[in-house]
């Protein structure tokens, strides 16, 4: 019994160090054998901190692999971190929001130029009307003038 003891201590003590210890690089499996990916924390205490964990954590099937592969980040990193982490999601959605309204406006200036080309030929249709409509008032002119009205 006491060695049943002794392993379920030394289990645990294994857990509690692996939750707790940062990593020279990823893991690439726990021991279920299920791939590690690599995740970013962004609480209060471990902003930006990247770390891997079994899939299965927080289920009775939890084999116990979780690893920091960052050290432990400064108060004042703790700090920063976040404001700045909230600084760069505000202005990429920004730079979303902008991305869009400059598509929107894009097509917007296709529609326009489309009908400023479709002005043209209609001016250059009425000058060409007009030359023709010029030209004849002054051959009714000239008749006029040959006929002595």
């Amino acid at each position: 019994m006491s060695g049943s003891s002794s392993s379920n201590s030394n289990s645990s003590q294994r857990r509690r160090s692996q939750n707790t210890s940062s990593s020279s690089g990823p893991v690439d499996e726990c021991r279920c054998g299920m791939k590690l990916p690599v995740l970013t924390a962004w609480t209060d205490q471990n902003p930006g901190r990247r770390f891997q964990k079994c899939p299965n954590y927080g289920k009775p099937s939890y084999c116990g692999v979780f690893v920091w592969l960052d050290p432990d980040i400064c108060e004042r990193g703790r700090e920063l971190l976040p404001k700045m982490h909230r600084t760069i999601m505000r202005l990429e959605d920004e730079i979303y929001w902008f991305k869009r309204r400059e598509n929107c406006l894009k097509d917007e200036l296709i529609e326009y130029q489309k009908r400023e080309k479709s002005l043209e030929s209609i001016v250059i249709d009425c000058k060409r009307i007009e030359n023709n409509l010029r030209a004849e008032i002054a051959d009714s002119q000239e008749k006029r003038k040959e006929f002595g009205n």
